[in-house]
């Protein structure tokens, strides 16, 4: 019987390994399909600039061709520069304009296939410590963002990008890991050990692209020795599959889901205001509602950790009530006797529910409060699906309520359509405020995006602020009216500290 047993336990481990390493190949394949996908909506979006630049009909390097380019690239994904030549020499670019002293001479291109021509980590024409990857074709130069695949780092797993031009066995590296593989083991497509790591090169003869994806081996088998113990373990001591489901039952009720439901029940959130200024005149104007959470172990949690959890769950609206109510019985008060506003954030699930708007305006006529004291703010995700977001906008602005779209500038809202949803403000995004001073190529953007806002007659909102420079480019758009809010400005604080903010007005800025 026991050698039955050690047979069967034998006959397990190797069961459990053959299983562990067709989940980690398959793993790799996916990360590998992924980076090709990437690679694929990278080679569109060039052929696609390229098309639109040439045949844009305004006269070459002009105000106008500048312009309708910067358009382009503030729209683009994964492109961040483009440039036109001509006779050999760069004239100009959407990130330095026309260039000063006349055209220049680009370097010698790394590959040349009479169709396109390749600079791999060129150096960039806005600043000297930058470089890019940069593709020519039809005296259009693209230059790609630097980021385009740097957000599908899932370690263990690495990555390797290339393009492989058709009818070529030459590989030139674009994104990612140097590997240790020739063009000819990538360009096979064969998956190999070397040296305790597994490759999986992939190439797509469609789009020219290839990439690899690797990780140790010895990592991607370590949940196959805590399965063997747990294996063994449960084999020899079956008393201990009761205790097994008592540990289950108590992780479950503390799981992090079930501690967030338990503290939405009980109200045990709580809520900071980040001040929001106005910047011409430092006056706090209002503020925006942040909610926070501190587990049942005493460990605070990170928002975007939460809130992503709820979302998923489904409970998110949960947390929205939560927090107005929590807002109006903090700040009802001072809200009611002075013309300040409080913002708080909306997710999707609230544009669905129903019950939303009749539990908003109940809880504002309890508190006496008009609707005009409490702004929503709307991610740039939630106004993806269009047609709800206008129905959804439009009933807000008809009940007396100001809409914000968050984070603007991130990937949704675009300046073809922002028009249509007739909100009150846009929030533009702190990564775009910390570009402010640099040479960053997003820099370029926010004229633009101040531009736009003058002509639709929309309200500011800049989040990040975090320099004395940022506040006083922001107080020079004349133009339209901005506010800000960031740590430069004031950190979120309690309720208590923004009333004393509110009599005592800001000293930070001046």
């Amino acid at each position: 019987m026991l050698f039955g047993i050690a047979l069967g336990l034998l006959a397990g481990y190797f069961a459990a390994r053959a299983s562990q390493q067709r989940q980690g190949y398959a793993e790799l394949d996916r990360y590998a399909n992924h980076l090709i996908l990437v690679g694929e909506q990278l080679a569109v979006e060039t052929d696609k600039a390229v098309t639109d630049v040439l045949h844009d009909g305004k006269p070459f390097c002009s105000d106008e061709d500048l312009a309708f380019m910067r358009k382009w690239v503030y729209n683009a994904q994964n492109v961040r520069d483009l440039g036109r030549n001509r006779d050999g020499n760069l004239v100009c670019s959407t990130g330095v304009g026309r260039l000063v002293g006349g055209p220049r001479q680009v370097q010698r291109p790394d590959l040349d296939t009479g169709g396109m021509k390749v600079y791999a980590h060129s150096p960039l024409m806005i600043s000297n410590q930058t470089t890019g990857f940069i593709v020519q074709i039809a005296d259009i130069s693209v230059v790609f963002n630097p980021e385009a695949y740097k957000y599908l780092d899932e370690p263990p797993m690495l990555y390797s990008a290339y393009l492989h031009p058709q009818n070529s066995n030459q590989l030139i590296h674009a994104f990612g890991h140097e590997m240790p593989l020739s063009p000819e083991e990538v360009l096979r497509g064969r998956r190999l050990l070397r040296d305790g790591v597994v490759y999986r090169p992939l190439c797509d003869t469609h789009s020219s692209v290839c990439a690899v994806a690797a990780v140790p081996y010895a990592t991607m088998m370590v949940r196959t020795r805590r399965m063997i113990v747990g294996y063994l373990l449960l084999g020899a001591v079956l008393g201990g599959a009761f205790a097994l489901i008592a540990v289950l039952f108590y992780r479950t009720r503390q799981s992090l889901e079930q501690q967030l439901r338990r503290a939405i029940r009980r109200g045990s959130l709580t809520v900071v205001y980040q001040p929001v200024f106005d910047l011409s005149t430092s006056a706090p104007v209002g503020c925006e509602a942040l909610v926070r959470w501190t587990n049942e172990y005493g460990e605070p949690v990170r928002p975007d950790r939460f809130i992503a959890l709820a979302e998923e769950k489904g409970f998110l609206s949960d947390i929205t009530h939560l927090v107005l109510k929590l807002t109006v019985a903090e700040l009802g008060d001072l809200l009611s006797s002075s013309s300040l506003r409080v913002t708080v954030n909306m997710a999707t699930q609230d544009l669905h529910d129903p019950t939303f708007l009749g539990y908003l305006e109940r809880l504002l006529a309890e508190a006496n409060l008009p609707a005009s004291s409490v702004g929503l703010e709307l991610t740039e995700r939630s106004t993806a699906d269009q047609d709800n977001a206008i129905a959804a906008i439009a009933e807000l602005q008809s009940r007396g309520h100001a809409v914000y779209v968050d984070d603007f500038g991130t990937g949704y809202s675009s300046l073809a359509y922002l028009h249509r949803l007739e909100v009150h403000a846009i929030k533009i995004d702190r990564s775009f405020t910390k570009t402010i001073g640099t040479e960053a190529v997003t820099a370029s953007v926010i004229p633009q995006i101040l531009q736009m806002a003058r002509e639709l007659n929309l309200l500011v909102v800049v989040e990040g602020i975090e320099t004395p420079e940022q506040v006083a480019y922001f107080r020079s758009a004349t133009s339209v009216r901005v506010l800000g809010q960031g740590f430069y400005l004031s950190k979120p604080m309690s309720a208590a500290d923004f009333r004393k903010l509110v009599q005592t007005g800001n000293p930070v800025i001046q």
